[in-house]
């Protein structure tokens, strides 16, 4: 698998996926100010825990929509490489953690 720390690759996202990326972080990251405001102001446990799982979710959709790109561009293209074994270790490894 390819260590992302020393990996020549780059996202090669499509703009409009990226606006759409984009936008879900920086709503995820007012959720996230929500929740430390929530804490702050002592709020209901339950209400807070609420939120904690639309920021997940959140999460998960940005997880979504970066491995469908991925799909689209880096294991398409090594598949027609010949590079299909490698891209499909990787593939795998990734889905793995998603599963957890």
């Amino acid at each position: 698998m390819v260590n992302p720390a020393t990996s020549p690759h780059k996202t090669r996202v499509d703009p409009e996926t990226r606006k759409e990326i984009r936008h879900r972080l920086l709503r995820i990251a007012g959720q996230v100010q929500g929740l430390q405001r929530m804490l702050d102001e002592d709020r209901y446990c339950v209400d807070v825990l609420i939120q904690v799982e639309a920021a997940r979710e959140g999460l998960r959709q940005v997880g979504r929509l970066l491995l469908r790109s991925h799909l689209e561009t880096c294991v398409t293209d090594a598949v027609r490489r010949g590079d299909g074994p490698a891209a499909y270790d990787e593939l795998i490894a990734i889905l793995y953690k998603f599963c957890r």
